[in-house]
């Protein structure tokens, strides 16, 4: 039975990965697009409804609803969004733990773990969150390889708390990742229950012992159907999403961030409604998936980790002053003969094109959690950097 449960979820998992085609265009998708007749449409909703016992919650799709237009709502400008300052993340967490109800909110001051400087991370999938044995692995080669953050999934489970404290007393900083629309939202405005869903999973994830929200798939369908959408319209949508998610987050004394296509560091303005700018208002960090692979139709930037992923977070950190810039980079063997470097060789320039662009760290993917290749990359960039204090001293 756990083998056809990992199957299933690494085939959902490939599934999801597979529908984040990062096609890189000109910046062409701007505001003046023609309005076109709306229709009703149907999508459904990954809902989630916050339970009094949060160990194994099983997080399953509601029944479909109908789209709900809101035009009041959501008629709001990108230039009328609030600016929000950053605050110190310690010092935030803290000043919430003095002033909150223990009865309400549950967070033990003593396994709060500072956010790294420089964060060198992992993703982890469901399976392997809620598997202590796939947990101890995990967090053994962090200590061998100088790890210090994984990205978990708490959709559709909630790991236990006892595997997030397991997390947090090794020293590693846990985030966790909620997928917000998965494909994209297809609908012209998402149902309003389902938002408050997730920001009770925001709550829930809070509670349970992460420190930091991820969301993922904050954005519209990538489809032809939406072009004629007005792009303002879009972001205003977008955009009081994430004030009421940074609200929440606030309020708990946690960290918000949020995943944004490739292509995004590239384009000023794009018809799925990201943009780098307008994130930056509500996020403490920006990740951007700066896969190579994804850049579909550019074959320049798919065969040179290096050079694609450079790009992405130097353009990401010029547009970005005040908000930490993290990529997602890949671990994963897809297209990678095109750059005619083993997958070690092919991590291991992500890895130096992040910080030589002066990027806050890295996150790597890879959907079936399989980073045998990747330990290899980090021990050779360890490898490196001991060779060079090594040279340094001698002299």
């Amino acid at each position: 039975m756990k083998v056809l449960h990992s199957f299933l979820l690494i085939g959902g998992t490939l599934s999801l990965y597979s529908s984040m085609t990062c096609f890189y265009t000109a910046d062409i998708f701007r505001s003046d697009f023609i309005s076109a007749s709306e229709k009703t449409r149907v999508h459904i909703d990954y809902g989630y409804k916050p339970l009094r016992e949060l160990e194994n919650i099983d997080y399953k799709p509601e029944k479909a609803v109908k789209s709900q237009q809101n035009e009041d709502f959501y008629n709001s400008s990108v230039e009328k969004e609030p600016e929000v300052e950053k605050e110190n993340p310690s010092k935030k967490f803290f000043d919430f733990l003095e002033k909150s109800d223990i009865n309400s909110v549950i967070i033990e001051k003593k396994s709060y773990v500072e956010i790294p400087v420089y964060t060198k991370g992992l993703y982890l999938h469901n399976y392997s969150a809620l598997s202590k044995d796939k947990l101890n692995y995990f967090i053994k080669k962090a200590k061998k390889y100088k790890i210090n953050t994984f990205v978990i999934d708490v959709q559709k489970k909630m790991a236990p708390k006892e595997n997030i404290e397991m997390i947090k007393k090794a020293g590693i900083f846990p985030v966790a990742r909620i997928v917000v629309f998965e494909g994209g939202l297809k609908t012209k405005d998402p149902n309003q229950n389902y938002i408050n869903s997730i920001l009770n999973l925001i709550e829930d994830s809070a509670i349970q012992g992460f420190q930091e929200i991820q969301l993922d798939y904050i954005r519209y369908a990538d489809m032809p159907e939406l072009l004629s959408l007005p792009l303002k319209y879009k972001y205003g949508v977008i955009n009081n999403i994430l004030s009421k998610a940074k609200n929440k987050t606030d309020m708990l004394g946690i960290m918000l961030s949020a995943d944004v296509f490739g292509r995004i560091t590239l384009n000023t303005h794009d018809h799925i409604g990201q943009r780098l700018e307008n994130f930056g208002k509500f996020m403490d960090t920006i990740y951007p998936m700066v896969y190579p692979s994804h850049y579909t139709n550019d074959p320049g930037r798919i065969s040179d980790p290096y050079g694609t992923v450079k790009e992405g977070v130097q353009n990401s950190k010029e547009r970005l002053k005040k908000t930490r810039v993290v990529a997602y980079i890949q671990g994963f063997d897809m297209k990678i003969t095109n750059s005619g470097l083993t997958m070690s060789e092919y991590v291991k320039a992500q890895i130096k094109a992040v910080k030589d662009a002066r990027g806050d760290g890295w996150i790597i993917w890879n959907p079936r959690n399989d980073y045998e290749d990747s330990f290899k990359a980090m021990n050779e960039v360890i490898e490196d950097k001991e060779k060079l204090t090594y040279r340094v001293r001698e002299q």
